[in-house]
């Protein structure tokens, strides 16, 4: 959490936060019969506004789950670029995707920022985040491999849609 408030110091605003309740003192909890160890790196799931974005969420969980890990969902704003879409809509899927983390045990945070990709890089090397997941689209390639770069060590893994 430091490095994301030093971010916020540096022009980068932390929206909205969830976090899942962990009783003090709990090291672990039970997600459908397998053990997540919350001190475990975790799987960051990179989304946008769009309700496709809930397959990359059950992937990641799937991923978490297997290894034990616990997950956390980021989307990145940047206020300088142009809207896409229609705002409701978009309020609507950035809603859907919430509530979606939340049934996953899930923290889900929305950042802004004029380069996304490095607020993307702090807050996974912030929470240290051992796996990296992010959708395919026109500019997927270029920031896995921006993301590989400065996040050394992370596995990043495009999933491109079905």
């Amino acid at each position: 959490m430091r490095r994301a408030r030093e971010a916020c110091r540096e022009g980068v605003r932390e929206v909205r936060v969830r976090r899942t309740r962990v009783p003090r003192g709990a090291r672990g909890i039970r997600k459908n019969g397998r053990r997540v160890d919350l001190e475990k790196e975790p799987v960051l799931v990179l989304v946008t506004m769009q309700h496709a974005c809930a397959r990359l969420i059950r992937e990641g969980v799937d991923l978490a789950l297997r290894e034990g890990r616990p997950v956390k969902v980021l989307h990145v704003v940047n206020p300088d670029a142009a809207p896409i879409g229609e705002p409701a809509i978009n309020a609507q899927a950035l809603d859907y995707l919430y509530a979606l983390s939340g049934e996953a045990g899930a923290e889900m945070c929305v950042l802004t920022s004029n380069v996304p990709v490095t607020a993307i890089a702090n807050y996974a090397a912030d929470c240290g985040a051992r796996h990296v997941i992010m959708g395919g689209g026109g500019q997927a390639c270029g920031i896995a491999e921006t993301l590989s770069q400065l996040l050394p060590g992370v596995r990043v893994m495009i999933l491109e849609r079905e």
